[in-house]
């Protein structure tokens, strides 16, 4: 799901008296996707309010790295935008041997431009239906194992990971934890915040994470296999969503490491077609343990 979208410019930062050309937007993903519906219809916005054309130029390819590298390799003027996901800028770099562009350095952020809500479903969200207004027990069973009317994103499944390894507290998630100037002075810091904590138990945390441990740790885990041999202790769960295409978004979200966690995670692979043996939600495991290694040093 590509619900988490940014708009990004090759460095340096847009300067004063912006903008006096037409501005190429490039959205790296295919004409009809997320992003692409976005952009144009932010573009359509910014044209409106600057005076200035604002041209959609769809470079889709190799995950959004294609149109991410056309973008990194333009004049660092302003005029070429990047309205893309978070797959350029942080899952390929765990699936690339080689990057064709530093996804940090070679961009400065301008505006998060989409997070969908997402939706918990209730007996009384139901019931302000215009038709189905009636909460069956299939309902409940089906939310507690993240199926039916749910809709969450990768963002809010990683702040409920990170909620659950932090003892119900829930935190602000940040896309940014600090500005730098060009010599690399940090000018303004975004300090970690607490939004809340979640009506729970102890008990019931410590029971969830416990068996969140075995689908890592325990053979006959959904995702042992992509763990297998690796030194941090990973509590995670995976699962499939269904799609219209047929083929599922493999999910995989947790924390690490178990006994002592800094890191919370929400890996997603979209419409992954799965084959006898090939598994989306071990995929997106496999993808994690990059990631998580990165973080810890180890491989």
């Amino acid at each position: 799901m590509k619900l988490l979208l940014a708009l990004l410019v090759a460095l340096p930062a847009l300067a004063h008296a912006y903008p006096t050309k037409p501005v190429r937007v490039v959205v790296p993903y295919p004409a009809g996707s997320t992003p692409d519906i976005i952009g144009r219809t932010l573009a359509e916005r910014l044209q409106a309010a600057f005076g200035q054309p604002f041209v959609v130029e769809n470079r889709s390819g190799a995950g959004g790295n294609i149109g991410a590298e056309a973008v990194a390799k333009s004049p660092p003027d302003g005029y070429t935008l990047n309205m893309t996901a978070i797959g350029p800028h942080a899952i390929n770099v765990s699936l690339f041997a080689r990057m064709p562009f530093d996804p940090v350095k070679d961009f400065a952020p301008v505006a998060h431009v989409l997070e969908a809500e997402g939706l918990v479903p209730s007996p009384a969200w139901k019931a302000a239906r215009p038709t189905d207004k009636t909460w069956n027990p299939g309902d409940a069973t089906n939310l507690a194992i993240g199926q039916g009317f749910l809709l969450a994103t990768p963002l809010q499944m990683a702040n409920y990971a990170a909620a659950l390894a932090s003892d119900g507290i829930v935190w602000k998630p940040r896309l940014v934890t600090e500005f730098r100037d060009r010599a690399g002075a940090v000018v303004r810091k975004f300090e970690k915040a607490e939004l809340g904590r979640a009506a729970s138990i102890p008990t019931d945390l410590s029971l969830i994470r416990d068996g969140m441990r075995a689908v890592v740790a325990d053979g006959d885990g959904t995702v042992f296999f992509p763990f297998r041999g690796f030194p941090v202790a990973v509590a995670g769960k995976s699962g499939t969503a269904e799609t219209s295409s047929g083929d599922p978004n493999g999910w995989f979200i947790g924390f690490a490491s178990f006994e002592s966690p800094s890191i919370a995670f929400a890996a997603v692979f979209e419409e992954f077609h799965e084959d006898p043996g090939v598994h989306a939600s071990q995929v997106a495991g496999t993808a994690t343990r990059s990631v998580v290694g990165a973080k810890f040093g180890v491989q």
